[in-house]
């Protein structure tokens, strides 16, 4: 290739990259990320604590903090120079945190998310916050962010569904449309991963309706309502945690309800489904052993009923 049309070529390379170049660069001078080591915390629920002048000297940092069963309710309060928000046109905060609160700005409420006595949420899991622009003008020196916690990120179930939920606390601050790109990246991020199990068990599900149908057709034929419900099972529970990824606006309560349906149809339905296709009767023991299994989801339905005010 000469030199002629190789230069042609690089600059017509850097005029599309440099558009996403500024794209990429843009959220970085604008966005202010409050890291965990800004962040301090203690245990209870004084409202009191929302207060920008206030003595911390017993609180605790925030990046040593473990979630705690046992003691759902606290605060966090993070301090911040967020001057540069009188510079855009849409301030706000973004709240990432899969539990209940109320976020305040140098003690004045700006917004809350969820039931604190019982900590109950929804799973869309990141939200912003508009801050007035009374208090940016009579803000002087760093900014305290306290939040008032219900912790649910504690939950009697295992599989994806507990990392899916278990979203820590992240604050960030800047002009509102470029938060929601981060936000919209994010879902992408997180959806992309399930997006394929998603589409196959939708198949599968729709497979089960069929074999639904078979079994009303002809109600002696067990092992259809028992693979229909084996496979509805199965989609339901890749299909809630396709929604958990996607910042779905459905309580975690909701969403645990779907997985304990899930799975105690799945445990009900799998292996009785191989003996009535054998024409078989399914040993006692295996029965009893079923039943446990069964019983051991009942954490997840009081979790389900009682939230975050269950016994530890």
């Amino acid at each position: 290739m000469s030199p002629l049309p190789l230069r042609q070529t690089l600059a017509a390379g850097l005029l599309v990259a440099a558009p996403l170049v500024l794209l990429v660069a843009l959220p970085a001078r604008t966005i202010i990320t409050v890291s965990p080591q800004q962040c301090v915390w203690r245990t209870g629920d004084d409202p009191s604590w929302a207060a920008s002048s206030l003595d911390e000297s017993g609180w605790q940092p925030y990046a040593a903090w473990t979630a705690n069963t046992a003691q759902p309710h606290l605060w966090v309060r993070c301090h911040a120079d967020l001057s540069s928000l009188r510079s855009v046109s849409q301030p706000a905060i973004q709240v990432a945190l899969n539990s209940a609160y109320q976020i305040y700005f140098n003690g004045t409420l700006i917004g809350a998310e969820g039931n604190l006595s019982n900590g109950n949420t929804s799973l869309d899991a990141i939200r912003p916050y508009a801050v007035p622009g009374k208090l940016l003008s009579t803000e002087s020196g760093p900014t305290t962010l306290a939040l008032r916690i219900t912790d649910r990120t504690s939950i009697p179930t295992t599989g994806p569904i507990r990392s899916l939920i278990d979203f820590p606390l992240q604050l960030r601050a800047g002009d509102a449309p470029l938060l929601d790109g981060l936000r919209a990246g994010t879902i992408v991020a997180r959806a992309s991963q399930h997006l394929r199990a998603a589409i196959y068990f939708g198949i599968v599900g729709v497979i089960a309706m069929m074999m639904l149908g078979l079994y009303f057709y002809d109600r002696s034929r067990w092992e259809f309502l028992l693979l229909s419900v084996s496979c509805m099972s199965l989609t339901a529970l890749r299909l809630n945690e396709f929604a958990i990824a996607s910042l779905a606006d459905y309580s975690v309560s909701a969403c645990l309800a779907v997985a304990l349906a899930g799975n105690l149809g799945l445990t009900v339905a799998q292996t009785p489904f191989f003996y009535a296709v054998a024409r078989r009767r399914m040993p006692v023991a295996l029965k009893v052993v079923l039943a446990f299994i069964s019983l051991a989801y009942f954490p997840t339905a009081v979790d389900v009923l009682l939230a975050a005010n269950q016994p530890a």
